[in-house]
């Protein structure tokens, strides 16, 4: 019986950790991201690039990243925080359905960032703190980027100004997220983009990736498991 409930136990939380993985990164199936691969020369060669899609995209929005870390039952897991225009972060919000936020959108050019409950949740701030700072090496800006909204969305998503990171963070380079009508029409999407782009000096983000690279990264672990389980 002990056996059984300690199995039971450990399988669990080792299932947790693929689900954690589409949770935290499920705001991936909004968008089809697309960056150069260390060279920003090529970025108006892929933007015409999409000029030519089969799948009909809604909007493409340039934007700057920030690695920052958040916790897991695993340790620290690698996430973003973009930065956006304000037209841009106007969008992307009403697109995720992120919902109304509570306090306000970061200023333009400013150290402030916008969160997600579960983020502000798994980092324990709030309106206010600092989720950034010069003292954090995980979560590092050279100046304190504080907390000036959070959405009341379950997505796990950040964003600051566009300005900001533009001005503060290497590498400058954009990224571009192409927005799709519906999830359908993303899904095709992406799967065109991963397909149309391999072998270039192009870096992919689809939802699609990130749950195979799962089942992949998973897959000796599940196998390994299933030997003790057997035995």
């Amino acid at each position: 019986m002990l056996a059984v409930l300690l199995i039971a136990g450990v399988v669990a939380v080792i299932d947790s950790i693929p689900l954690s993985i589409r949770t935290v990164y499920g705001f991936s199936r909004f968008l089809t991201g697309v960056t150069a691969r260390g060279d920003a020369s090529i970025l108006p060669n892929l933007k015409a690039h999409f000029e030519d899609s089969p799948v009909p995209i809604e909007q493409t929005v340039s934007c700057r990243t920030v690695s920052m870390s958040v916790r897991s039952i695993v340790g620290p897991w690698p996430f973003i925080l973009y930065g956006f225009k304000p037209e841009d972060a106007k969008y992307a919000v009403r697109k995720m359905r992120l919902g109304r936020i509570v306090g306000r959108l970061p200023a333009d050019g400013a150290a402030e960032a916008a969160i997600t409950e579960p983020l502000a949740r798994n980092l324990g701030v709030r309106i206010g703190s600092v989720l950034l700072s010069p003292k954090d090496d995980r979560n590092y800006s050279p100046h304190a980027v504080k907390v000036v909204g959070i959405f009341p969305s379950q997505e796990w998503f950040a964003f600051s100004s566009y300005e900001y990171v533009a001005a503060n963070h290497f590498p400058p380079i954009d990224v571009l997220m192409l927005f799709a009508k519906d999830q359908a029409a993303q899904r095709r999407l992406d799967a065109w983009t991963e397909k149309s782009l391999k072998g270039t000096r192009a870096l992919t983000f689809t939802y699609p990736t990130i749950e195979r690279d799962t089942r992949e990264t998973f897959h000796i672990l599940f196998k390994i498991l299933n030997l003790v389980i057997g035995l």
